[in-house]
């Protein structure tokens, strides 16, 4: 499972690297504006709010040593990633 979970973790973080970069460049550029552009930096920090989220899920699936799993509806299971990922 580790070995699998480091390879999906490494092709989703490749593109999520360049996506980070580029929110945290956007934002930085519309804090130097002097024009208002409070939208156009809500949007850039919901995109890198967003690709951190995603980043941090990524980071614990490939921590998983092993597969916990959770069924918060009855009949429907789904992995636990942080109870996957916690070493007991």
């Amino acid at each position: 499972m580790r070995g699998a979970a480091s390879t999906v973790c490494h092709e989703i973080n490749n593109p999520l690297t360049a996506i980070v970069g580029s929110a945290r460049s956007l934002a930085k550029q519309f804090n130097e504006l002097e024009e208002d552009s409070s939208q156009l930096k809500v949007d850039t920090e919901s995109i890198l709010e967003a690709a951190l989220r995603i980043q941090n899920i990524t980071h614990q699936f490939a921590r998983a040593i092993r597969v916990v799993t959770t069924e918060p509806v009855p009949g429907i299971r789904m992995i636990d990633l942080q109870a996957s990922s916690r070493r007991e």
